[in-house]
């Protein structure tokens, strides 16, 4: 049994090794036997915890993405990794999520085939035959020119990788900071209004006291040189003794 297992694993190792690519059938797309029969992916997301993982799961492989582990048995659940790590290179990439969700195989593997992939070369070394049903776009067909046959083109598509990673958090780190510039001017704003409403209150208050000192001022001016009525009738009224 063992001996078996060993021959087996060898096969499949070599058939890794010398098949350019292998042609799945979309109803295959969730299968484990066709996924290692095929030719291993060409960008992996090993992790710190994937090997013990793996050790745990009975040898399944874990890809990690923004510290979460995603097992890797099938196309299905390689490509989910692959879109959510680099959905950035995809359009409408939730809709993947969901046909995977739905264990819909054919709409997982029309997405990836049509034009939603954004990158040039593709990170599998697969075609995909739609048998029996009839789809706009296939860029994985038998003659695609997406897929990196040669350690060239391998090349390509890990710098092609690597840059739209690098682009991205360029734009995000870009994107940060004037949210961050923004909500600054924005508590600048808010700092310079509260100060100007604070001098007009100031001054409208000392304009009022000013008002009001001046009006009891002017009375008092007015009572001191203004003699009142009875002062009047006491001087008039008074008469002289000699």
């Amino acid at each position: 049994m063992k001996k078996a297992l060993i021959t087996l694993i060898l096969l499949v190792g070599f058939l890794n090794l010398t098949a350019q690519n292998a042609s799945v059938a979309w109803y295959n797309w969730s299968n484990p036997e066709t996924f290692l029969l095929s030719p291993p992916p060409l960008i992996t997301g090993w992790g710190v915890h994937s090997d013990s993982l793996s050790h745990t799961f009975n040898g399944k492989m874990f890809y990690e993405f923004n510290g979460e582990y995603y097992p890797i048995s099938n196309w299905a659940e390689y490509y989910l990794w692959f879109v959510n790590k680099y959905w950035y290179n995809f359009t409408d990439p939730q809709l993947y999520e969901y046909y995977y969700l739905q264990n819909d195989d054919y709409e997982m593997a029309r997405y990836i085939a049509g034009d939603n992939y954004q990158g040039y070369y593709y990170p599998s070394r697969i075609n995909i035959t739609f048998v029996g049903k009839d789809v706009d776009v296939n860029r994985l067909n038998a003659n695609s020119k997406y897929i990196a046959s040669n350690d060239k083109k391998v090349k390509k598509l890990e710098k092609q990788v690597t840059f739209s990673e690098e682009q991205y958090k360029k734009e995000h780190d870009i994107k940060k900071n004037e949210q961050i510039g923004n909500k600054n001017q924005a508590k600048l704003h808010k700092i310079e209004t509260k100060n100007e409403l604070n001098n007009k209150e100031y001054k409208h208050k000392t304009n009022n006291n000013s008002s009001t000192n001046g009006n009891s001022s002017g009375n008092t001016m007015k009572s001191e040189g203004i003699p009142s009525s009875n002062t009047q009738k006491k001087s008039s009224g008074s008469k002289t003794i000699k």
